[in-house]
């Protein structure tokens, strides 16, 4: 597990607001998301910019954030897991995450800023 107080690269403090281009002034690094994302083992197989085993927390912000249910889509991702979503990765459940906390989670992803559009496609593994 990581510890709370963990430090996340600058893009990990995202952009204001579900739409944040990163021009926008970062949301406060405290915000309950990002808490809980750093108190979690999301970094273990995600980046927030970097393809781990999971693919990097702002190419899912890019997919997901204009959706009108992207909030709920995440958190029940975050919860129920999947797989087939980004390839043949399984991201396991994770159930000790509450609904409210998984909504945190989602939200604070979702304000990250967009990645480059040259990192989008090169980051991810063939």
């Amino acid at each position: 597990m990581l510890q709370p107080g963990a430090d996340l690269p600058k893009a990990a403090q995202g952009a204001s607001g579900p739409g944040g281009s990163g021009g926008s002034a970062p949301p406060p690094s405290g915000s309950p998301g990002l808490r809980l994302v750093k108190a979690s083992d999301c970094l273990r197989c995600h980046g927030v910019e970097r393809y781990y085993v999971g693919p990097p927390f702002q190419q899912i912000a890019a997919r997901y954030r204009d959706r009108a249910d992207a909030l709920d889509y995440l958190a029940r991702k975050i919860r129920n897991g999947s797989v087939g979503e980004w390839g043949r990765t399984v991201m396991p459940r994770q159930p000790q995450v509450s609904e409210a906390q998984a909504h945190e989670m989602a939200q604070w992803l979702v304000s990250l800023p967009v990645p480059p559009a040259a990192a989008q496609g090169a980051s991810a593994p063939r």
